[in-house]
């Protein structure tokens, strides 16, 4: 007896492909994320890519969902937020945080940066500069069903610009931005 070859299944695989902003804007605890642009002395908002050197700003950071953030600058491993008792500053939902510098942007070769994490629990969040380096790195590498968790997107114009950091997975999302003191 020979089987016999019925038919073939075809199966279809869809990868989560939503941009940065719209899973910023789903209002779900899944996407964990932040918002942030800079501001010019004049109020202009801009993308960091706009940032021109030479020039001050300020930095505006949004979260979608409440949680703790920590804002640290390399150059000297000042830490931008307050410190509640642990770590972090914490915000309620869709609450903003403003840096307000006066910021530059950093040589493209530097490692001046500033490092943003927000988490969810306070407990994700770390207490000096080189820690914050260090998380980054091990956010940066991990995966989850969807692929890479971190998902980054810069929208250029209109009432969202800004940059959008958002952890697919619930996580702690994270980035560095080019601007130092």
């Amino acid at each position: 007896m020979r089987p016999i070859i019925l038919g073939t299944v075809l199966m279809v695989v869809t990868l989560q492909t939503d941009s940065a902003a719209a899973l910023y804007r789903s209002g779900g605890t899944q996407f964990v994320g932040f918002h942030y642009w800079l501001q010019a002395e004049d109020g202009t908002r801009l993308t960091e890519a706009q940032a021109q050197e030479g020039k001050g700003y300020s930095l505006h950071l949004r979260n979608n969902v409440g949680g703790y953030l920590s804002v640290f600058v390399t150059v000297d491993g000042v830490q931008l937020t307050p410190m509640d008792e642990y770590a972090g500053f914490q915000l309620q939902g869709n609450e903003g945080y403003v840096a307000r510098g006066p910021f530059r942007l950093a040589p493209e070769a530097s490692a001046e940066r500033i490092v943003v994490l927000f988490a969810r629990s306070q407990t994700e969040q770390v207490r000096t500069a080189q820690q914050a380096l260090e998380k980054l790195g091990t956010l940066r590498a991990q995966a989850g069903p969807y692929g890479l968790s971190l998902v980054t997107e810069i929208v250029k114009d209109g009432a969202g610009l800004g940059t959008y950091v958002v952890h697919r997975d619930g996580g702690q999302p994270s980035t560095t931005i080019r601007l130092t003191r």
